[in-house]
């Protein structure tokens, strides 16, 4: 895209500038502007008669007979496909989003049930791996030890150690 660097300033009637900014928004164009170097363009194309009576009808309204008549089709089909595409992305978001909140819940044990899990105690002995909870609650070992230390950060009566198991895991329990 080229940078313009120069501003063009016209004089016209208001009457006019409101046809040819509702001619505009009627053809897609991006303002007044958009319309005005379209325009131009179609004249050094060769596309329309330059001559100055060619540009105006009867009514003093742009004259847009140059322009090639299967050009609307052709807009109004490019939209279609927008829309089109843009129906599909939606589609593919709502997918996307309730596959992941699918994932989430099937996924991500309820609080109480992983509080349910922790056994009562004084020390790391009395506690039990993330691991063992998943495996008892058929889910998945992360969304466990992510709980886990979400309810050690919020309450005070969940505990963990520094000592890690095996396989490097916390040991977490309920206080007595």
């Amino acid at each position: 895209m080229s940078e313009k660097d120069t501003t063009l300033t016209m004089r016209l009637t208001s009457n006019r500038k409101e046809q040819w900014s509702q001619l505009a928004d009627e053809r897609g164009f991006n303002g007044l502007s958009d319309l005005i170097r379209f325009a131009v363009t179609q004249v050094e194309n060769g596309n329309v008669d330059p001559s100055p009576d060619s540009g105006t009808s009867e009514n003093g309204s742009p004259d847009v007979s140059g322009i090639p008549d299967d050009l609307e089709t052709r807009l109004k089909r490019i939209e279609g496909k927008i829309d089109d595409v843009n129906d599909g992305v939606d589609v593919v978001k709502r997918e996307a989003t309730s596959s992941a909140s699918y994932e989430r819940k099937s996924t991500t044990p309820a609080r109480e049930v992983v509080m349910g899990q922790l056994p009562s105690g004084n020390g790391p002995s009395d506690g039990v791996f993330p691991g063992v909870i998943a495996q008892n609650l058929g889910a998945d070992k992360s969304a466990v030890a992510e709980m886990l230390q979400r309810l050690a950060s919020e309450l005070a009566v969940v505990k963990t150690s520094d000592e890690h198991g095996p396989d490097g895991e916390t040991v977490y329990w309920k206080e007595d």
